[in-house]
């Protein structure tokens, strides 16, 4: 089963990753939260944030994922998801770097807004 996730590592589609001069902090996310991603980003760089960001697209996680998070002081992990379970499978998958991500998680029934994350992202940083 091992060998099995491993070479999925390799066959899924790999995330995508936006990058913002002087990045201070990192943000995963996933593509269902994208439109309230583009909004939070653009907002967050008018406040002075900028934030690089990687929407995954497929798990398991491959290399990249390990990339991006090493290169952070924190990573806010953002879904709409009550339990935060992308946060928990990027920890467990990374446990090297699970007190740096920090979980930003909300279900309500609707989907993400880019007012509520931002809010979120800068009471967390």
């Amino acid at each position: 089963l091992e060998r099995k996730f491993n070479t999925a590592r390799n066959l899924v589609p790999a995330p995508t990753v936006t990058k913002q001069e002087g990045a201070t902090y990192g943000i995963i996310s996933l593509g269902s939260n994208e439109p309230a991603m583009v909004e939070t980003l653009d907002r967050l760089a008018g406040q002075g944030v900028a934030c690089d960001y990687m929407r995954i697209k497929a798990l398991p996680i491959n290399n990249d994922v390990h990339t991006f998070v090493s290169s952070y002081d924190k990573v806010f992990v953002v879904e709409n998801n009550f339990d935060g379970q992308l946060h928990q499978i990027l920890q467990l998958e990374l446990p090297e770097f699970a007190t740096k991500m920090v979980s930003i998680s909300r279900c309500n029934g609707l989907p993400l807004d880019a007012d509520w994350l931002v809010e979120a992202i800068n009471e967390s940083k």
